[in-house]
C-alpha cells in the first residue's frame, strides 16, 4: 500500500458552533494551514450541509440551543452516508458524562475552549489521516479477498490445533465440501507436514486429482496461524510470498492505526478514550474478583500561568516533559494516561488507599523539587492530585471518577 504525503488543501472541515466568533477563531487557524472551511450555525444547518458535501472532518459544539451537539452526533453516526466522518467536539464544559456521553455516541475526540492552535491543528490531522488508512486498510481488505476468492488454486489458513479459520472458494471444492461446512472446523487430515505435502483432492466436473501444497507461518488476527497453498509446484513460492507480504502489510497498517487510535497525538501517552476505556477494564476485573484498585487524577496547578506568560510552545513542552516523567516513575506499577489539557490519569491495579497516598505525596514531592529545561530557561511547577479506591458499592467507573474529580477540586482549592 502506498504511504500518500498529508496534504491539508486536500480536505475540508465542517465547523459546528452557535456563536460565529467561534466559527471565525477556528477557521482562521484552519484556513492559515490550507485547510478548506464551511460551517454551519446549528445542529439542522449542520445535517442540511451534509446533503449538499461531505466533510473530511467535523468540529461540533457540544452544547447548543435547540438541537444539541450530542444528537448532531448520533443523527450522523446512525446514517450510513455519514457514519465514517470523524467528529471532534468544541466543548467549554467539564463535566464528565458529557463528554463520557459524546464517546458513547462516536464521537472521534474533543477539542476545549479556549482553542490551542497546536494542539488543535495535531488533533484534526491525525483523526482525518486515521479515517484514511481506515479506507485503505478496507480497501486493502477488500482487494486481498478479491483475489483468494476468484483465483483457481485454494488457500485455507489453519490455526495451531487444526482448525481451518479461512477457505476460498477453490479450496473448499478441492475437499468436495461447502465452504460453511470447512471454516472453523478440523479438515481430518494430515495437511501439514513439514514444509511440504500432497493430497487427494476433487478437481472441477467431480474429477480427482492430487495437489501439492506449501506451507508458510504467519499471524493472522493476532494468532499464530499457517497458511496453507494448494497450487501447481512451479507457482507455490510466488502464491506464499504475496500472500505473506499482503497479512504482513494489513498487520503493519492494523498496528499503526491502533497506536494512532489510542496515543494523545502532543503528549505520546494513552488518550483520554484510551485511558478511559482501561479504567473501564480494571473497575470490571476488580469487581468480577472481588480486589481493589487505586485511581489517581492530577492537575498542573497554575498551567495557565505557563501558558500567559511563555506561550503555548513552552506549555506543550512542560505538558511532554511531566508525561514523561509519569511514565518513567511509574515504570509497571499503573498506567497513565492523558484525559485533556492539563489533567493526567494514573491507574494502580491491585494497590490499596495506603500505598495510592504514598505513591502521591512521593509525586508531589518529586515534581515540586523537579526542574523543567526549556528554551526559555528552566521552570518549576506543583501538582495537585485526587485519588480514590474501589468500593464494593461503586455501580461503574464513573462513580469512582466523579468522586476523585471532587477530592482534586478540594485539592486544588487547599494548594
Amino acid at each position: 500500500m502506498e504511504k500518500t504525503a498529508f496534504n491539508p488543501q486536500d480536505c475540508t472541515i465542517l465547523i459546528v458552533d452557535d456563536l460565529i466568533q467561534n466559527i471565525e477563531v477556528l477557521g482562521r487557524t484552519l484556513e492559515t494551514q490550507g485547510y478548506s472551511i464551511t460551517y454551519a450555525l446549528s445542529g439542522k444547518e449542520a445535517l442540511q450541509r451534509l446533503q449538499v458535501i461531505q466533510p473530511d472532518l467535523i468540529l461540533l459544539d457540544l452544547l447548543m440551543p435547540e438541537m444539541s451537539g450530542l444528537e448532531v452526533c448520533e443523527q450522523i453516526k446512525n446514517n450510513p452516508d455519514y457514519y465514517h466522518i470523524p467528529i471532534l467536539f468544541l466543548t467549554a464544559s467539564h463535566e464528565e458524562e458529557h463528554l463520557i456521553e459524546a464517546f458513547e455516541k462516536g464521537a472521534a475526540d474533543y477539542v476545549t475552549k479556549p482553542f490551542r492552535a497546536t494542539e488543535l491543528l495535531a488533533r484534526v490531522q491525525t483523526h482525518i489521516q486515521l479515517k484514511r488508512q481506515t479506507r485503505q486498510l478496507q480497501q486493502s481488505e477488500n482487494k486481498l479477498n478479491t483475489i483468494v476468492t476468484y483465483i483457481k488454486d485454494g488457500i485455507l489458513i489453519v490455526d495451531e490445533s487444526g482448525v481451518v479459520k479461512f477457505a476460498n472458494p477453490a479450496a473448499a471444492q478441492m475437499f468436495d465440501r461447502r465452504l460453511s461446512s470447512l471454516i472453523n472446523q478440523e479438515l481430518g487430515l494430515p495437511i501439514v507436514v513439514g514444509k511440504v505435502a500432497e493430497l487427494d483432492i476433487i478437481r472441477p466436473h467431480g474429477i480427482l486429482g492430487r495437489a501439492e501444497i506449501t506451507v508458510g507461518e504467519t499471524e493472522w488476527l493476532e494468532q499464530k496461524v499457517s497458511i496453507v497453498a494448494l497450487r501447481d509446484v512451479s507457482e507455490r513460492n510466488q502464491i506464499e510470498k504475496k500472500l505473506r507480504i499482503a497479512v504482513n502489510k494489513q498487520k503493519l497498517l492494523s498496528q499503526k492505526l491502533k497506536k494512532l487510535a489510542t496515543t494523545d497525538v502532543l503528549t505520546e501517552i494513552a488518550n483520554r478514550r484510551n485511558i478511559l476505556a482501561i479504567l473501564e477494564n480494571e473497575f470490571q476485573k476488580t469487581q468480577a474478583n472481588n480486589e481493589i484498585f487505586s485511581l489517581l487524577l492530577i492537575d498542573i496547578d497554575n498551567f495557565k500561568f505557563v501558558n500567559d506568560n511563555y506561550g503555548f510552545f513552552i506549555g506543550d513542552q512542560v505538558l511532554k516533559e511531566i508525561s514523561q516523567f509519569l511514565v518513567n516513575y511509574l515504570e509497571n506499577a499503573g498506567t497513565v494516561g492523558r484525559l485533556g489539557d492539563e489533567e493526567f490519569m494514573i491507574i494502580l491495579p491491585v494497590t490499596e488507599l495506603q500505598g495510592a497516598v504514598e505513591l502521591a505525596e512521593r509525586l508531589c514531592e518529586q515534581i515540586r523539587n523537579l526542574e523543567i529545561d526549556t528554551t526559555s530557561g528552566p521552570i518549576k511547577i506543583t501538582i495537585s492530585i485526587g485519588m480514590t479506591v474501589y468500593q464494593p458499592d461503586d455501580k461503574n467507573y464513573t462513580v469512582m471518577l466523579k468522586r476523585a474529580y471532587n477530592l482534586l477540586y478540594q485539592a486544588k482549592e487547599q494548594s
